[in-house]
């Protein structure tokens, strides 16, 4: 097997005073400081069968817009097809509204925050397309690469299924890429928990930065590839999750090495398929547009239409913690008018359907299966188990990676819709139609075919 790979990152924290994406609980406050830093990495591997440039980001999503403008620059400096770059974001909801602003018709963007974000955003461009000018990334040596799957059951009890409420079982899955003279390792790893620890107004790439921080003092790169996420996430928030969750997956990848397969063919290849996604409909635009104006004048009189984090009246949804009727009122009201603001915006665009690009990445005996949004697990699940019947083996080594080429937001299973879980009311974080699932593993095992 002949496989080459190169790596580069760099660095892309925002100034203090973007919004922060993610949480509605922040009220379209600006950032007040930062946690840690940002990247944005490449990994360039090619061998005679193809190339493939994979740009991960520690930002909440990506429009098929700005993948575009990232891949043309890659493309560019790096010399492959724009078709052969993949372009992933974290998820971190510490980082600034790159996909899905938040309260957008209740506190609209001023003019200054548009700029700031803009500076910003530029600059993000300039930086990765400088990074790709010369340098290492140029100079791809000769790899290795192996594989496996690492069972994690000490991080597994920090996540739950939003489904059921239970913990659940995690498996890491882990390609290691490293130079044959032992001077240079990457890891690609995919753990299916959001990045959600963090909840305060500072910059963060939570969980996936304090695996950044403990892999690289043991001289390795980590990109975390953002698995099918989209109905599991940490038990418990804030900083002491951040470093829970990190350092227990930081553990069991260190740990098990020694578990890793080498990868004994030098296949590099991507395929992608664009679809039309059905959407459900909102109002009519008339009738949100009157809801969302009655029950902005509604909160706007007990004084909640303020820029401020109000997190204690979220948590007044939850009367196990909140005891104060009044409380559990307030916070209802902000959330009525949370998704009627979503309604509102829906209905002034009223699309019928999304273009989505699924893809298949295949990089040695490693096949990745990408997806813009926030795929479900149990659509991994169907996938891998349909590849299973098709063949023994087939299943192993695919993993898959969500918030990839685009954002067309949650793609809940039948069952989630069933359930009428929180990430099937209708936003624009949550729009596509019920039984998506099933066309994008439809979709996805075409490709593989």
């Amino acid at each position: 097997m002949t496989l080459n790979a190169s790596f580069v990152k760099v660095p892309i924290t925002p100034p203090i005073g973007l919004r922060l994406g993610g949480f509605a609980h922040r009220m379209a406050s600006p950032s007040r400081f930062i946690h840690g830093d940002l990247y944005a990495r490449v990994l360039l591997a090619s061998s005679r069968m193809g190339e493939l440039a994979l740009v991960q980001l520690d930002l909440l999503g990506l429009y098929s817009s700005d993948v575009e403008l990232i891949r043309g620059i890659v493309s560019k400096r790096l010399g492959i097809k724009a078709g052969d770059v993949v372009v992933m974001a974290t998820h971190t909801h510490s980082s600034p509204e790159t996909v899905i602003p938040m309260w957008v018709n209740t506190f609209p963007y001023t003019r200054e925050e548009r700029a700031l974000y803009s500076q910003w955003f530029n600059g993000l461009l300039s930086r990765l397309e400088e990074s790709l000018e010369g340098g290492p990334i140029h100079e791809p040596k000769g790899v290795r690469v192996k594989v496996g799957e690492l069972e994690a059951v000490e991080s597994g009890r920090l996540c739950v299924s939003r489904l059921t409420g239970d913990h659940v079982n995690v498996n890491i899955q882990v390609v290691l890429i490293e130079s044959r003279n032992g001077l240079g390792r990457v890891i690609l790893y995919s753990h299916p928990c959001h990045p959600t620890c963090n909840m305060d107004l500072g910059v963060s790439p939570d969980y996936p930065g304090e695996v950044h921080s403990a892999l690289t003092s043991s001289g390795i790169e980590p990109i975390f590839m953002p698995g099918f996420m989209g109905d599991v996430t940490p038990g418990v928030r804030g900083a002491n999750c951040m470093s829970n969750l990190g350092n227990s997956i930081s553990r069991t990848i260190l740990g098990g090495m020694a578990e890793l397969s080498e990868v004994n063919n030098d296949e590099v290849w991507v395929r992608v398929k664009r679809v039309n996604v059905p959407l459900r409909q909102p109002p009519p635009l008339a009738r949100a547009k009157v809801r969302f104006e009655e029950l902005y004048s509604r909160a706007n009189e007990l004084g909640l239409i303020r820029r401020e984090p109000i997190e204690d009246l979220w948590r007044g949804l939850n009367e196990r913690w909140v005891r104060d009727r009044e409380s559990v009122l307030k916070a209802k009201l902000l959330l009525d008018l949370l998704y009627a603001d979503e309604e509102y915006e829906l209905a002034k665009d009223n699309a019928e359907w999304e273009a989505a690009e699924l893809g298949v990445v295949k990089l040695g005996d490693i096949t990745m299966v990408t997806v813009p949004g926030e795929p479900f697990t149990g659509t991994l699940n169907t996938i891998k188990a349909r590849l299973s019947g098709k063949a023994s083996g087939a299943s192993m080594n695919v993993i898959g990676v969500g918030y990839a080429n685009g954002y067309i937001g949650y793609i809940p299973t039948r069952e989630a819709f069933r359930l009428g879980s929180y990430e099937t009311r209708l936003a624009r974080w949550s729009r596509v139609a019920e039984g998506t699932d099933d066309l994008i593993a439809n979709e996805i095992l075409s490709l593989l075919a």
